[in-house]
């Protein structure tokens, strides 16, 4: 259990990981081609030594695949050092928003993030049993027909809704 438990830890990293970085991508595919959204973060300030400032200190110089690789490495828990593997803290740089640390804002969001997951899972195990006995008693009448109806349903919808 406790090797299981390993597994779904490292695939869960490797999901958050891969999203952030193909976040990131997306974004400085859209800065690469779009360079208005350089007028946008100087603001009133669009001299060249504003946008040279901009670009260099959200690494937007060079081609594509040069950014993302940046981009790549800074958000890695680890780092080559002296040709071993280190551990290191990851940076997803500052908000271009809010002008704060990315990790700031998602240390702020976690602690309400992880009561909203604990209480949606406790409710739908409870409810899931609840309703899962309720047909096992009922078996093949029309409760038990709707009920597996409306978990098919549910299922099927996007998990956005």
């Amino acid at each position: 259990m406790g090797l299981q438990l390993l597994k779904n830890l490292a695939l869960a990293c490797l999901t958050i990981y891969l999203t952030a970085v193909g976040m990131a991508g997306i974004f400085l595919g859209a800065v690469h081609k779009d360079q208005s959204i350089l007028f946008e973060l100087a603001g009133q300030q669009t001299d060249a030594a504003t946008l040279d400032h901009i670009r260099k200190s959200y690494r937007l110089e060079g081609s594509f695949w040069e950014q993302w690789g940046h981009y790549a490495s800074d958000v890695l828990p680890f780092a080559m050092t002296e040709g071993r593997p280190a551990l290191k803290t990851p940076d997803f740089r500052e908000s271009l928003h809010r002008k704060v640390p990315v990790t700031a804002l998602l240390m702020k969001a976690l602690p309400n993030t992880l009561i909203l997951a604990f209480a949606a899972s406790g409710l739908a195990m409870f409810l899931g049993l609840l309703l899962g006995v309720f047909s096992a008693r009922h078996a093949g009448k029309f409760w038990e027909k709707g009920l597996l109806a409306l978990a098919a349903s549910g299922m099927a919808l996007p998990s956005f809704f």
